[in-house]
């Protein structure tokens, strides 16, 4: 009969068995009839042969009869469960009816059951270093399951680790800082905890010794009870001999055991729960470093005036030149206090970098606002901290801290909405709303301040040529002047300058640095004028008294703001309808109608025409439209005359209210039959004018309105409409009670 075994994997044994336990064999299924299985018959082999001691990772093997058919092996050490295989039969018919064998790879050096590791694996830890088994006679049992029951089989072993497992653990902690590939401890104490794993017998006492001369520890004599944590202090006698040339092998820790035998190696060092593969580039470093010539202080802030500003969250300072060596972890930089004009100290222990420029200045946090501070320089220290002082050093420049942003404002009367419409380039000028021209430059059209505060107060007071400016949201990048951005300028952050609305919001910067609230612009870029054209009424020639609607049509580049409608006759216009203007920014208009329904009219004599104006929000030329009309008086009746008077007499002289009395003097030959008559205010002094109000009928042919007249130039223009749709105006300023006629 053919015997065969089989290798089954870890997977299949026992998670908390398997440090100790590893690979094991069993037998393959016998497919067809199954026999009842046959009392159990085992035995337990090792590696090396029962009486050999044995030491680290050893097999187990636990041999079994034929047709037994065992279907569970647990394998145990002193009682203690170590591992179990579980050989179930397969569906095909079973379990094989043949000799077995299974094996078992047991760790006799392991610390921890729950562990996982490979063959080599010894479980241990300095923080599991007590051994599952120490050395001396152990029993190991197999408890083998049938049908029938259980069978179980012990073997009497020895095992054997102190040669090949015991040794000493050195766990170091303090501050630490690396410098050219090596790892230095020092700039204070330095934590030593001795951990010993030991199978034989017990540990009575561990010391340690530093086997550098004149060097010490404490405790110096051996501690009796774990943990076993010793310091080297950082006092004069190590701060002389601990400069950086030794490394962490001069630790040497010895464990005395149960039987007064001493245990010295293997040491394993440990830096905190890090394994040091290479202990030679661990070193001490307690020693500080040579200062020969001492270096100078440096301030990076602001210079106005002889004097350095900055803000506590801003203030920098290094130190540079001298002469400083190290033969230890080297990084050098100063140690210095901050103190007043007065000697008082603000800031002890300040870290001052060692540096060429500002590039490599270290920050100052902590600095009270107020004026005036000067650094001390006391001491060059390394990177773990060890100082060393120095001779007499002149303090920095003084230098006051300036936490106070500056303010921005718009100047008296000026708007916060600006429009340009010429091209612009690095020098614009455009207006506000409020008609003041915006010129190139900040000055007069916004103004900054920046207030004293602190204590002692201190003002650092306003960068001219620190402004920051953003288009969109977005900085302009390397404009920072009091000047207006151009549209060079605003492609630079946008990438393109289309001509439109702009955000551009400006921030005034103080000396120290600290930036104002932003006051924001908004600033529209036109230079095309709108176009307007009438589309309505399509027929120009129209029966007198009649309506018809007047529609013009405009659009704009950018933004339309306003449309008018006149009446042109004589060379006068009159207005019919003028659109609500548009608020300057928001959701751009580009295309808009302007409609008004009015009576068909005609002038007593002469053309008469529909006149459209249209302006853009930029201030751009108006554009305007004219569409000249026929009208046919709807009778024969025939205009009249018109005389004037006032009271008080206001019109032309002087401003305020008068009642304007307007008479009327029908035709000697078919007298026409007069309907209203409107007045109208001259704007400015131009020939347009703006519908005031109607005149009421007081009596037959007498009409009055009360009138309030702006200023003394204005002329009032009276249209009297008759019947017919012929109108008559009039231009009187006030001078006499006979104005002549415009049309």
């Amino acid at each position: 009969m053919n015997k065969s075994r089989h290798k089954l994997p870890l997977a299949a044994l026992v998670a908390g068995a398997a440090l100790l336990l590893a690979g094991c064999s069993q037998p393959a299924a016998q497919p067809g009839g199954q026999e009842n299985p046959k009392p159990i018959q085992a035995s337990i082999g090792v590696g090396g042969g029962v009486n050999a001691p044995l030491t680290g990772w050893t097999q187990v093997n636990v041999n079994y009869n034929e047709d037994s058919r065992v279907t569970k092996i647990e394998l145990k050490v002193d009682g203690t469960t170590i591992g179990t295989q579980n050989l179930t039969a397969s569906s095909a018919g079973g379990v094989k009816a043949q000799s077995l064998s299974v094996s078992f790879s047991l760790n006799t050096a392991a610390c921890d059951l729950n562990k996982i590791g490979s063959s080599t694996d010894t479980g241990c830890t300095p923080q599991k270093s007590t051994p599952l088994f120490k050395d001396g006679k152990h029993t190991i049992t197999a408890v083998l399951t049938n049908a029938l029951g259980q069978v179980t089989v012990n073997q009497d072993v020895t095992f054997n680790n102190s040669a090949l497992n015991n040794k000493l653990w050195v766990l170091l902690s303090g501050t630490k800082a690396s410098n050219g590939g090596s790892t230095y401890y020092g700039g204070g104490d330095v934590t030593v905890q001795v951990v010993p794993l030991v199978y034989n017998g017990t540990v009575q006492s561990v010391a340690l010794a530093l086997n550098v001369t004149n060097a010490t520890v404490s405790p110096s004599a051996p501690i009796t009870t774990a943990p076993y944590t010793f310091t080297i202090p950082y006092n004069a006698a190590n701060k002389s001999v601990l400069n950086g040339s030794q490394d962490i092998t001069k630790i040497q820790p010895t464990a005395t055991l149960s039987d007064n035998s001493s245990l010295t190696t293997p040491v394993v060092y440990y830096d905190g729960n890090q394994s040091i593969s290479n202990p030679n580039n661990y070193l001490l470093d307690f020693a500080a470093p040579s200062v020969t010539v001492p270096p100078t202080v440096n301030l990076c802030a602001a210079l106005v005036s002889g004097t350095y500003y900055a803000s506590s969250s801003n203030f920098k300072v290094y130190g540079s030149g001298g002469t400083v060596s190290d033969s230890g972890v080297d990084g050098s930089a100063l140690v210095a206090d901050i103190q007043n004009t007065l000697g008082a100290t603000v800031l002890s222990n300040v870290t001052v970098p060692l540096s060429t420029g500002c590039a490599g200045a270290g920050s100052v946090a902590g600095l009270p606002e107020g004026g005036f501070y000067k650094v001390v320089v006391k001491a060059v220290k390394d990177k773990l901290g060890n100082q060393a002082p120095v001779g007499s050093v002149s303090p920095s420049s003084n230098f006051a801290i300036d936490n106070t942003k500056p303010t921005l404002s718009l100047g008296s009367g000026k708007s916060s909405s600006v429009y340009f419409k010429t091209s612009i380039n690095s020098a614009p000028t455009g207006s506000d709303l409020n008609g003041n021209s915006v010129g190139p430059s900040l000055s007069g059209y916004a103004s900054a301040s920046d207030t004293p505060s602190g204590t002692p107060a201190v003002a650092s007071g306003v960068n001219t040529s620190g402004y920051v400016w953003k288009v969109n949201g977005t900085t302009i990048p390397g404009f920072n002047s009091a000047q207006f951005p151009g549209l060079t300028d605003i492609t630079a952050a946008l990438g393109s300058a289309p001509q439109g609305y702009y955000t551009l919001s400006v921030q005034a910067q103080d000396n120290a640095g600290n930036l104002s609230d932003p006051l924001q612009l908004n600033v529209l870029y036109d230079n095309v004028a709108p176009n307007v054209i009438f589309t309505s009424p399509t027929s120009t020639a129209l029966t007198g008294g009649t309506t018809f609607t007047a529609t013009a049509q405009a659009t704009d580049n950018v933004d339309l703001q306003q449309g008018r409608i006149f009446y042109s006759a004589g060379g006068v216009n009159f207005e019919l309808y003028s659109s609500p203007k548009k608020p300057f920014g928001g959701t751009p208009q580009t295309s808009q109608s302007y409609s008004a329904t009015v009576k068909a009219w005609s002038p007593s004599s002469g053309p008469i025409s529909l006149y459209g104006v249209v302006t853009d929000q930029a201030g751009n030329a108006p554009a305007s439209s004219t569409l000249t009309l026929t009208v046919t008086p709807a009778n024969a009746n025939q205009a009249g005359a018109a005389t004037f008077s006032q009271s008080p007499t206001v019109i032309g002289s002087s401003t305020g209210a008068t009642t304007l009395t307007v008479t009327h003097t029908p035709a000697s030959s078919n007298p026409a039959n007069l309907v209203a008559v409107h007045l109208y205010l001259q704007e400015g002094t131009s020939s347009n004018y703006k519908y005031l109000t109607d005149a009421t009928l007081t009596s037959a042919n007498t009409y009055s309105a009360v009138i309030n007249v702006p200023n003394p130039a204005t002329q009032v223009l009276a249209v009297l409409e008759y019947d017919n749709g012929l109108i008559k105006g009039y231009i009187y300023d006030g001078s006499n009670s006979s104005p002549s006629a415009s049309f």
